[in-house]
Protein backbone atom coordinates (compact mmCIF):
# COMPACT_ATOMS: atom_id res chain seq x y z
CA UNK A 1 0.00 0.00 0.00
CA UNK A 2 1.33 3.44 -0.78
CA UNK A 3 2.08 5.30 2.59
CA UNK A 4 0.94 8.83 1.10
CA UNK A 5 -2.38 8.05 -0.10
CA UNK A 6 -4.92 8.86 1.92
CA UNK A 7 -7.99 7.75 0.69
CA UNK A 8 -7.71 4.39 2.20
CA UNK A 9 -7.99 3.54 5.33
CA UNK A 10 -7.16 0.64 8.18
CA UNK A 11 -9.76 0.26 11.10
CA UNK A 12 -9.51 -1.25 14.61
CA UNK A 13 -13.26 -2.15 16.09
CA UNK A 14 -12.21 -3.46 19.62
CA UNK A 15 -15.29 -5.65 20.10
CA UNK A 16 -17.27 -6.37 17.01
CA UNK A 17 -19.94 -8.18 19.61
CA UNK A 18 -21.55 -5.22 20.17
CA UNK A 19 -22.24 -4.81 16.60
CA UNK A 20 -22.98 -8.06 15.84
CA UNK A 21 -25.26 -7.92 19.25
CA UNK A 22 -26.57 -4.50 19.72
CA UNK A 23 -29.39 -5.25 21.91
CA UNK A 24 -26.85 -6.82 24.66
CA UNK A 25 -25.11 -3.71 24.88
CA UNK A 26 -25.91 -0.15 25.41
CA UNK A 27 -23.93 1.49 22.64
CA UNK A 28 -21.22 -0.17 19.54
CA UNK A 29 -17.44 0.08 20.09
CA UNK A 30 -16.00 2.70 18.19
CA UNK A 31 -14.81 2.45 15.02
CA UNK A 32 -10.79 3.45 15.46
CA UNK A 33 -9.77 4.51 11.85
CA UNK A 34 -5.90 5.20 10.96
CA UNK A 35 -3.97 6.07 7.94
CA UNK A 36 -1.24 3.46 8.13
CA UNK A 37 -1.57 -0.68 8.53
CA UNK A 38 1.86 0.34 10.96
CA UNK A 39 -0.44 2.79 12.87
CA UNK A 40 -3.65 -0.07 13.14
CA UNK A 41 -1.13 -2.80 14.30
CA UNK A 42 -0.07 -1.01 17.09
CA UNK A 43 -3.85 -0.46 18.42
CA UNK A 44 -4.64 -3.71 17.67
CA UNK A 45 -1.55 -5.22 19.33
CA UNK A 46 -2.59 -2.79 22.50
CA UNK A 47 -6.03 -4.83 22.81
CA UNK A 48 -5.05 -7.85 21.25
CA UNK A 49 -4.19 -9.96 24.84
CA UNK A 50 -7.64 -8.22 26.60
CA UNK A 51 -9.49 -11.14 27.94
CA UNK A 52 -12.45 -10.71 26.38
CA UNK A 53 -10.50 -12.19 23.23
CA UNK A 54 -10.24 -15.14 24.92
CA UNK A 55 -14.12 -15.68 25.87
CA UNK A 56 -15.64 -18.46 24.23
CA UNK A 57 -19.12 -16.93 23.84
CA UNK A 58 -21.06 -18.02 20.92
CA UNK A 59 -23.01 -16.96 18.42
CA UNK A 60 -27.05 -18.72 17.82
CA UNK A 61 -24.99 -20.89 15.09
CA UNK A 62 -22.65 -22.30 17.99
CA UNK A 63 -19.26 -20.91 16.35
CA UNK A 64 -17.31 -18.57 18.53
CA UNK A 65 -18.44 -14.65 18.88
CA UNK A 66 -16.12 -12.32 16.84
CA UNK A 67 -14.42 -9.79 18.48
CA UNK A 68 -11.30 -7.88 18.34
CA UNK A 69 -11.30 -6.88 14.39
CA UNK A 70 -9.50 -5.20 11.74
CA UNK A 71 -10.26 -4.25 8.05
CA UNK A 72 -9.69 -1.70 5.24
CA UNK A 73 -12.16 0.85 4.09
CA UNK A 74 -11.28 1.98 0.63
CA UNK A 75 -13.83 5.10 0.34
CA UNK A 76 -16.59 3.42 -0.87
CA UNK A 77 -16.38 0.07 0.17
CA UNK A 78 -15.42 -1.89 3.23
CA UNK A 79 -13.53 -4.73 4.39
CA UNK A 80 -13.14 -6.61 7.82
CA UNK A 81 -9.96 -9.04 7.26
CA UNK A 82 -9.40 -10.85 10.79
CA UNK A 83 -11.14 -11.46 13.84
CA UNK A 84 -10.36 -12.67 16.93
CA UNK A 85 -12.74 -15.63 18.10
CA UNK A 86 -12.19 -17.40 21.12
CA UNK A 87 -8.06 -16.37 21.38
CA UNK A 88 -7.57 -17.14 17.90
CA UNK A 89 -6.76 -14.94 15.04
CA UNK A 90 -9.07 -15.93 12.02
CA UNK A 91 -9.51 -14.50 8.07
CA UNK A 92 -12.89 -13.10 7.78
CA UNK A 93 -15.28 -15.57 5.93
CA UNK A 94 -16.08 -12.91 3.19
CA UNK A 95 -12.71 -12.66 2.10
CA UNK A 96 -12.80 -16.58 0.86
CA UNK A 97 -15.54 -16.39 -1.49
CA UNK A 98 -15.15 -12.77 -2.81
CA UNK A 99 -14.82 -12.51 -6.57
CA UNK A 100 -12.95 -9.04 -6.36
CA UNK A 101 -10.87 -8.98 -3.97
CA UNK A 102 -7.87 -10.26 -5.53
CA UNK A 103 -7.74 -7.86 -7.82
CA UNK A 104 -7.72 -4.66 -5.93
CA UNK A 105 -3.62 -3.96 -5.36
CA UNK A 106 -4.08 -1.90 -2.16
CA UNK A 107 -6.34 -4.46 -0.36
CA UNK A 108 -4.66 -6.88 -0.71
CA UNK A 109 -1.24 -5.48 0.31
CA UNK A 110 -3.29 -4.42 3.52
CA UNK A 111 -4.63 -8.46 3.71
CA UNK A 112 -0.79 -9.78 3.46
CA UNK A 113 0.30 -7.32 5.76
CA UNK A 114 -2.08 -8.42 8.33
CA UNK A 115 -0.67 -11.76 7.07
CA UNK A 116 2.60 -11.75 7.40
CA UNK A 117 3.10 -8.72 10.71
CA UNK A 118 -0.11 -10.41 12.67
CA UNK A 119 -0.27 -13.79 11.31
CA UNK A 120 -4.19 -15.83 11.33
CA UNK A 121 -4.63 -19.23 12.87
CA UNK A 122 -7.47 -20.09 10.97
CA UNK A 123 -9.68 -19.08 8.47
CA UNK A 124 -13.78 -19.75 8.47
CA UNK A 125 -14.03 -20.24 4.95
CA UNK A 126 -16.50 -20.99 2.17
CA UNK A 127 -15.45 -24.19 0.12
CA UNK A 128 -16.42 -23.93 -3.76
CA UNK A 129 -18.17 -26.93 -4.91
CA UNK A 130 -18.36 -28.36 -8.13
CA UNK A 131 -21.37 -26.78 -9.21
CA UNK A 132 -19.94 -23.18 -8.58
CA UNK A 133 -21.71 -22.65 -5.66
CA UNK A 134 -20.72 -21.93 -2.10
CA UNK A 135 -20.80 -24.98 0.57
CA UNK A 136 -21.13 -24.25 4.21
CA UNK A 137 -18.20 -23.05 5.78
CA UNK A 138 -15.92 -24.43 8.90
CA UNK A 139 -12.93 -23.66 10.58
CA UNK A 140 -9.78 -24.69 8.85
CA UNK A 141 -6.04 -23.76 9.21
CA UNK A 142 -4.78 -21.12 7.38
CA UNK A 143 -1.34 -22.44 6.46
CA UNK A 144 -3.26 -25.18 4.65
CA UNK A 145 -6.08 -22.48 3.12
CA UNK A 146 -3.34 -20.02 2.13
CA UNK A 147 -1.81 -23.14 0.36
CA UNK A 148 -4.79 -24.25 -1.84
CA UNK A 149 -5.36 -20.52 -2.54
CA UNK A 150 -2.58 -19.21 -4.28
CA UNK A 151 -4.33 -16.71 -6.00
CA UNK A 152 -4.08 -14.39 -3.13
CA UNK A 153 -0.01 -14.95 -3.38
CA UNK A 154 0.54 -15.69 0.12
CA UNK A 155 2.78 -18.54 2.14
CA UNK A 156 0.97 -17.88 5.41
CA UNK A 157 2.17 -18.57 8.99
CA UNK A 158 3.83 -17.01 11.99
CA UNK A 159 7.47 -19.07 11.93
CA UNK A 160 10.71 -19.46 10.23
CA UNK A 161 11.59 -22.59 9.38
CA UNK A 162 15.24 -21.78 9.97
CA UNK A 163 16.76 -19.38 11.42
CA UNK A 164 17.58 -16.51 9.31
CA UNK A 165 19.31 -13.78 9.64
CA UNK A 166 18.66 -10.40 9.42
CA UNK A 167 21.39 -7.37 9.13
CA UNK A 168 22.09 -3.86 8.29
CA UNK A 169 24.78 -3.29 6.00
CA UNK A 170 24.04 0.52 6.01
CA UNK A 171 21.67 3.15 7.16
CA UNK A 172 21.65 7.02 6.32
CA UNK A 173 19.65 10.19 7.30
CA UNK A 174 17.43 11.56 4.83
CA UNK A 175 16.50 15.22 5.68
CA UNK A 176 14.54 16.68 3.47
CA UNK A 177 11.43 17.61 5.20
CA UNK A 178 9.66 14.31 3.98
CA UNK A 179 8.22 11.79 6.65
CA UNK A 180 10.97 8.94 5.34
CA UNK A 181 14.12 9.92 8.16
CA UNK A 182 16.04 6.94 6.60
CA UNK A 183 16.96 4.36 4.10
CA UNK A 184 18.65 1.12 5.03
CA UNK A 185 20.02 -2.02 3.16
CA UNK A 186 19.36 -5.42 4.82
CA UNK A 187 21.73 -8.26 3.93
CA UNK A 188 19.54 -11.97 4.29
CA UNK A 189 22.24 -15.00 5.76
CA UNK A 190 25.00 -12.92 4.60
CA UNK A 191 24.35 -13.30 1.13
CA UNK A 192 21.61 -11.65 0.05
CA UNK A 193 21.26 -8.12 -0.10
CA UNK A 194 18.03 -5.72 0.06
CA UNK A 195 17.87 -1.83 -0.57
CA UNK A 196 15.29 0.43 -0.05
CA UNK A 197 13.91 -0.33 3.34
CA UNK A 198 12.60 3.15 4.58
CA UNK A 199 12.47 4.08 7.97
CA UNK A 200 9.04 6.35 8.36
CA UNK A 201 7.50 8.83 11.08
CA UNK A 202 4.36 7.70 11.66
CA UNK A 203 1.85 9.86 14.09
CA UNK A 204 2.69 6.99 16.65
CA UNK A 205 6.49 7.05 15.64
CA UNK A 206 8.85 5.22 13.52
CA UNK A 207 8.73 2.32 11.86
CA UNK A 208 9.79 0.10 8.84
CA UNK A 209 8.48 0.57 5.18
CA UNK A 210 9.66 -2.47 2.59
CA UNK A 211 10.75 -0.87 -0.87
CA UNK A 212 8.17 -0.44 -3.16
CA UNK A 213 7.11 0.31 -6.94
CA UNK A 214 4.37 1.39 -8.78
CA UNK A 215 2.76 -1.07 -11.53
CA UNK A 216 0.04 1.22 -12.83
CA UNK A 217 -1.68 3.39 -10.63
CA UNK A 218 -0.53 1.01 -7.61
CA UNK A 219 2.04 0.49 -5.46
CA UNK A 220 3.17 -3.21 -4.53
CA UNK A 221 6.10 -4.36 -1.91
CA UNK A 222 9.51 -5.76 -4.32
CA UNK A 223 10.75 -7.11 -1.55
CA UNK A 224 9.27 -8.26 2.05
CA UNK A 225 8.87 -10.73 4.99
CA UNK A 226 6.24 -13.23 4.48
CA UNK A 227 5.92 -14.46 8.36
CA UNK A 228 5.60 -12.28 11.72
CA UNK A 229 8.95 -13.99 13.07
CA UNK A 230 10.77 -12.64 9.71
CA UNK A 231 9.41 -9.19 10.11
CA UNK A 232 9.71 -9.33 13.49
CA UNK A 233 13.80 -9.77 13.15
CA UNK A 234 14.19 -7.31 10.18
CA UNK A 235 12.07 -4.97 12.17
CA UNK A 236 14.54 -5.12 15.01
CA UNK A 237 17.50 -5.00 13.35
CA UNK A 238 16.92 -1.74 11.03
CA UNK A 239 15.31 0.14 14.50
CA UNK A 240 18.73 -0.61 16.43
CA UNK A 241 20.16 0.78 13.72
CA UNK A 242 18.47 3.71 13.35
CA UNK A 243 18.17 4.30 16.66
CA UNK A 244 22.06 4.51 16.82
CA UNK A 245 22.08 6.41 13.57
CA UNK A 246 20.26 9.27 15.31
CA UNK A 247 22.28 9.28 18.09
CA UNK A 248 25.41 9.62 16.30
CA UNK A 249 26.55 12.75 14.11
CA UNK A 250 26.92 10.92 10.73
CA UNK A 251 24.86 10.98 7.66
CA UNK A 252 25.67 7.13 7.49
CA UNK A 253 26.20 4.10 9.71
CA UNK A 254 27.49 0.90 8.15
CA UNK A 255 28.57 -2.43 9.42
CA UNK A 256 31.47 -4.77 7.92
CA UNK A 257 29.70 -7.72 7.37
CA UNK A 258 31.61 -10.61 5.98
CA UNK A 259 29.90 -12.85 3.29
CA UNK A 260 28.31 -16.29 3.84
CA UNK A 261 31.51 -18.89 3.49
CA UNK A 262 28.84 -21.10 1.99
CA UNK A 263 25.10 -20.56 0.91
CA UNK A 264 22.36 -21.52 3.60
CA UNK A 265 19.16 -20.03 2.05
CA UNK A 266 16.77 -21.97 0.35
CA UNK A 267 15.36 -20.74 -3.16
CA UNK A 268 11.81 -21.39 -4.21
CA UNK A 269 10.78 -19.66 -7.74
CA UNK A 270 7.27 -19.22 -8.83
CA UNK A 271 7.39 -17.54 -12.86
CA UNK A 272 4.70 -16.76 -15.69
CA UNK A 273 5.27 -16.25 -19.04
CA UNK A 274 4.72 -12.98 -20.66
CA UNK A 275 3.39 -12.51 -24.49
CA UNK A 276 3.76 -8.88 -25.11
CA UNK A 277 4.83 -7.44 -28.25
CA UNK A 278 6.17 -4.47 -26.53
CA UNK A 279 8.47 -6.05 -24.12
CA UNK A 280 10.06 -9.18 -26.37
CA UNK A 281 13.03 -9.32 -24.15
CA UNK A 282 11.34 -10.28 -21.50
CA UNK A 283 10.53 -13.98 -21.60
CA UNK A 284 8.99 -14.87 -17.81
CA UNK A 285 8.21 -13.16 -14.68
CA UNK A 286 7.61 -13.90 -10.90
CA UNK A 287 9.14 -14.30 -7.67
CA UNK A 288 11.56 -16.16 -5.52
CA UNK A 289 11.06 -16.94 -1.86
CA UNK A 290 13.98 -17.35 0.61
CA UNK A 291 13.83 -19.66 3.28
CA UNK A 292 10.04 -19.55 2.95
CA UNK A 293 9.78 -16.34 4.95
CA UNK A 294 11.14 -13.58 2.87
CA UNK A 295 9.46 -12.73 -0.38
CA UNK A 296 11.54 -10.94 -3.67
CA UNK A 297 9.24 -9.66 -6.44
CA UNK A 298 9.26 -8.78 -10.26
CA UNK A 299 12.54 -11.16 -10.55
CA UNK A 300 12.55 -11.35 -14.49
CA UNK A 301 13.86 -13.69 -17.19
CA UNK A 302 15.32 -12.00 -20.41
CA UNK A 303 17.07 -12.71 -23.14
CA UNK A 304 20.17 -10.64 -25.05
CA UNK A 305 21.02 -10.25 -28.62
CA UNK A 306 22.31 -13.48 -28.72
CA UNK A 307 18.72 -15.02 -27.28
CA UNK A 308 20.60 -16.26 -24.62
CA UNK A 309 18.33 -16.11 -21.12
CA UNK A 310 19.61 -14.69 -17.79
CA UNK A 311 18.13 -13.91 -14.67
CA UNK A 312 17.28 -10.12 -14.10
CA UNK A 313 16.64 -8.85 -10.44
CA UNK A 314 14.03 -6.22 -9.47
CA UNK A 315 15.70 -2.80 -10.16
CA UNK A 316 14.70 1.16 -10.07
CA UNK A 317 15.92 4.21 -11.61
CA UNK A 318 18.29 6.46 -9.32
CA UNK A 319 18.35 10.09 -10.07
CA UNK A 320 21.48 9.88 -12.35
CA UNK A 321 19.39 8.04 -14.40
CA UNK A 322 21.07 4.86 -13.66
CA UNK A 323 19.57 1.67 -12.67
CA UNK A 324 20.15 0.39 -9.34
CA UNK A 325 18.84 -3.35 -8.12
CA UNK A 326 16.04 -3.48 -4.92
CA UNK A 327 17.38 -7.10 -4.01
CA UNK A 328 20.96 -8.96 -5.03
CA UNK A 329 22.81 -12.35 -4.38
CA UNK A 330 26.29 -10.78 -2.90
CA UNK A 331 27.97 -14.35 -3.36
CA UNK A 332 29.01 -16.17 -5.84
CA UNK A 333 27.39 -19.39 -4.44
CA UNK A 334 24.01 -17.74 -3.66
CA UNK A 335 24.37 -15.94 -7.36
CA UNK A 336 24.92 -19.55 -9.48
CA UNK A 337 21.67 -21.32 -7.34
CA UNK A 338 19.89 -18.53 -7.67
CA UNK A 339 20.11 -18.39 -11.22
CA UNK A 340 20.11 -22.06 -11.33
CA UNK A 341 16.88 -22.05 -9.67
CA UNK A 342 15.37 -19.80 -11.82
CA UNK A 343 16.33 -20.78 -15.28
CA UNK A 344 15.42 -24.31 -14.41
CA UNK A 345 11.92 -23.33 -13.85
CA UNK A 346 11.86 -20.75 -16.45
CA UNK A 347 12.83 -24.45 -18.64
CA UNK A 348 9.80 -25.79 -17.35
CA UNK A 349 7.47 -23.28 -18.66
CA UNK A 350 9.33 -23.79 -22.09
CA UNK A 351 7.83 -27.51 -22.28
CA UNK A 352 4.64 -26.25 -21.77
CA UNK A 353 1.81 -25.78 -24.75
CA UNK A 354 -0.84 -23.38 -24.38
CA UNK A 355 -3.72 -23.89 -27.30
CA UNK A 356 -6.98 -22.13 -26.91
CA UNK A 357 -7.67 -18.38 -26.32
CA UNK A 358 -5.72 -16.72 -23.74
CA UNK A 359 -6.66 -17.57 -20.31
CA UNK A 360 -7.71 -13.80 -19.35
CA UNK A 361 -10.34 -14.11 -22.17
CA UNK A 362 -12.06 -16.98 -20.12
CA UNK A 363 -12.88 -14.27 -17.42
CA UNK A 364 -12.09 -13.90 -13.99
CA UNK A 365 -10.30 -16.81 -11.87
CA UNK A 366 -13.24 -17.40 -9.74
CA UNK A 367 -15.54 -17.87 -13.67
CA UNK A 368 -13.45 -20.25 -14.77
CA UNK A 369 -13.65 -24.31 -14.21
CA UNK A 370 -11.23 -26.94 -14.97
CA UNK A 371 -11.04 -30.39 -16.25
CA UNK A 372 -7.68 -31.25 -14.87
CA UNK A 373 -4.94 -34.37 -15.99
CA UNK A 374 -6.58 -35.32 -19.01
CA UNK A 375 -4.53 -37.68 -21.46
CA UNK A 376 -3.02 -35.69 -23.91
CA UNK A 377 -4.04 -38.35 -26.81
CA UNK A 378 -7.91 -38.01 -25.35
CA UNK A 379 -7.35 -34.30 -24.96
CA UNK A 380 -6.44 -33.75 -28.42
CA UNK A 381 -10.04 -34.81 -29.45
CA UNK A 382 -11.62 -33.20 -27.15
CA UNK A 383 -10.05 -30.13 -28.01
CA UNK A 384 -11.20 -30.54 -31.44
CA UNK A 385 -14.79 -30.97 -30.50
CA UNK A 386 -14.90 -28.09 -28.61
CA UNK A 387 -13.58 -26.35 -32.05
CA UNK A 388 -16.75 -27.68 -33.48
CA UNK A 389 -19.18 -26.77 -31.22
CA UNK A 390 -17.61 -22.96 -30.65
CA UNK A 391 -16.95 -23.17 -26.86
CA UNK A 392 -14.24 -20.64 -26.40
CA UNK A 393 -11.69 -23.08 -24.21
CA UNK A 394 -7.51 -22.91 -23.07
CA UNK A 395 -5.66 -26.38 -22.94
CA UNK A 396 -2.37 -26.37 -21.05
CA UNK A 397 -0.32 -29.09 -22.18
CA UNK A 398 2.62 -31.20 -20.70
CA UNK A 399 2.82 -34.72 -19.50
CA UNK A 400 -1.02 -34.44 -19.14
CA UNK A 401 -3.22 -31.72 -20.38
CA UNK A 402 -5.61 -29.23 -18.13
CA UNK A 403 -8.41 -27.72 -20.42
CA UNK A 404 -10.30 -24.64 -18.70
CA UNK A 405 -13.32 -23.13 -19.73
CA UNK A 406 -16.10 -20.60 -18.28
CA UNK A 407 -17.92 -21.83 -16.02
CA UNK A 408 -21.32 -20.71 -18.12
CA UNK A 409 -19.88 -23.38 -20.68
CA UNK A 410 -18.67 -26.20 -18.32
CA UNK A 411 -21.82 -28.26 -18.49
CA UNK A 412 -21.18 -28.21 -22.72
CA UNK A 413 -18.08 -29.17 -21.94
CA UNK A 414 -18.76 -32.02 -19.93
CA UNK A 415 -21.57 -33.31 -21.94
CA UNK A 416 -19.09 -33.71 -24.98
CA UNK A 417 -16.25 -35.36 -23.09
CA UNK A 418 -18.85 -37.83 -21.83
CA UNK A 419 -20.43 -38.63 -25.64
CA UNK A 420 -16.62 -38.94 -26.67
CA UNK A 421 -15.81 -41.27 -24.24
CA UNK A 422 -18.57 -43.42 -25.17
CA UNK A 423 -17.34 -42.92 -28.91
CA UNK A 424 -14.08 -44.01 -27.96
CA UNK A 425 -15.20 -46.99 -25.72
CA UNK A 426 -18.43 -47.96 -27.57
CA UNK A 427 -20.06 -50.43 -25.05
CA UNK A 428 -20.00 -54.47 -25.93
CA UNK A 429 -22.94 -56.23 -27.15
CA UNK A 430 -24.22 -57.89 -23.84
CA UNK A 431 -23.96 -61.24 -24.27
CA UNK A 432 -27.02 -64.00 -23.03
CA UNK A 433 -26.42 -65.50 -19.90
CA UNK A 434 -25.89 -69.39 -20.53
CA UNK A 435 -23.21 -67.82 -22.77
CA UNK A 436 -21.57 -65.48 -20.34
CA UNK A 437 -21.75 -68.62 -17.50
CA UNK A 438 -19.58 -70.55 -19.76
CA UNK A 439 -17.21 -68.40 -20.57
CA UNK A 440 -14.06 -68.22 -18.20
CA UNK A 441 -13.82 -64.86 -16.35
CA UNK A 442 -11.31 -62.80 -18.39
CA UNK A 443 -7.81 -61.97 -16.86
CA UNK A 444 -7.13 -58.58 -15.59
CA UNK A 445 -5.14 -56.68 -17.79
CA UNK A 446 -2.05 -54.66 -15.77
CA UNK A 447 -0.98 -50.98 -17.03
CA UNK A 448 3.06 -50.42 -16.78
Amino acid sequence: MAEDKQDLRVYVIPDLRTWAIPGKFEQRSKLEYFNTFEEAKRRFDELRNEPYNSEKALYDDGTPCARLALGVDSGTEAYDILYVRAGENVLVEDFTRSEDLPMDGEIMAVFRKTAAEIGFDKVYSYPLLEDGTYGKPSFVPFDKWAAEHTEYNLTGGRKMEKSTTFEVSSISKIENGSNVKALASVVINGELAVRGIKVMEGENGAFVSMPSKKFGSEYYEIAFPITAEAREAMNKAVMDNYNKLIASPDKTLKNELPPAERSSSSIKVKLKPVENENYSSIKAVGRITVDSCFVVNDVKVMTNSEDKAFVSMPSYQTNTGDYSQYAFPITKELHEKLDKAVLGEYQLLGKVEYKGVKYAELGDKDDIAHLAKQSNTFAASLMGELDKAGVKYQAKIADTTTISVNKADKAKLDSIKEKLVKELNPEKKTENKTEKQDKPAPKPKHKR
